[in-house]
């Protein structure tokens, strides 16, 4: 079979595939392509090759016309053919996007929190439970009034805690406390966003809407400034990935809210 047999585009295609595939440099157009980019040298690849085929289609026909073009030069150009396209079809791994587990929000919907052991009343949410501490690392909590509203489909508690206003322990005084306690998640914490509450009833506070990869992300408390004062802090235990927690952060944040706008003093 004589040389002129196989054009240039279809040699050429046949080394740019085997290049492209062990990862070489591949010039193609005046451009030096490498590995990383093995998409578009297996295309132009093709495309040349095709070509070629198409040359080679023509000259076996014209040749077959003449009836000078032997058998076995038909065999070994389909050969050459299956050969080239079965190395170029080698499959191009591409990386994954990174997916974290499916979240089944619950319906929105809330009933009265009414414990005995505390002297104010709210809206929880009827997917969360009640559960009283019983101890605070290792001792007695200094009120009845300590208690987790713990989220069980989220893996996640808003921690609260009650605090009379006495000489002890002044309105100035736990105020001061809540604001260290928010000011505690500085160091990972890439911002604190501080929201004054002011409700009709007399009741003021704050809240801390804390960014970033911190223990807690929301917190807040709640007083009449003379005789109440009550903090929440919410907690997943879980460790923390803003990515993924993101959305169920803010289905939660609307249930603390909504806790803060229904809060009432007894």
């Amino acid at each position: 079979m004589p040389a002129s047999i196989l054009s240039g585009s279809f040699i050429g295609a046949v080394r740019r595939c085997a290049q492209a595939l062990q990862g070489r440099p591949v010039l193609t157009g005046g451009a030096m392509l490498r590995g990383s980019l093995i998409a578009r040298p297996l295309r132009v690849a093709a495309t040349n090759f095709i070509t070629g085929f198409n040359n080679l289609r023509q000259r076996f026909g014209s040749a077959g016309k003449a009836g000078t073009t032997p058998q076995r030069y038909r065999i070994l150009a389909a050969c050459i053919c299956v050969l080239a396209l079965a190395g170029c079809s080698e499959d191009v791994s591409v990386p994954k996007p990174r997916t974290y587990p499916r979240v089944v929000y619950p319906t929105r919907a809330y009933k009265p929190f009414d414990a005995s052991y505390c002297r104010f009343t709210f809206d929880m949410p009827v997917y969360t439970t009640v559960e009283q501490d019983t101890s605070f690392f290792d001792e007695k909590p200094t009120n009845p009034c300590w208690f987790d509203l713990v989220y069980p489909d989220f893996n996640a508690r808003l921690h609260c805690s009650y605090y009379p206003i006495d000489r002890s322990n002044t309105f100035e005084k736990l105020r001061a406390d809540a604001f260290k306690m928010a000011d505690t998640h500085n160091v990972k914490a890439e911002f604190i966003e501080e929201l004054p509450i002011s409700k009709p009833d007399g009741t003021i506070g704050f809240v801390f809407d804390i960014e970033g990869p911190t223990a807690s992300s929301f917190q807040f408390y709640l007083s009449d400034s003379t005789r109440h004062f009550m903090r929440g802090a919410l907690y997943f235990n879980t460790q923390i990935n803003t990515d993924s927690l993101g959305p169920v952060l803010e289905f939660v944040k609307v249930d603390v809210m909504h806790l803060i706008n229904t809060f009432k003093w007894q």
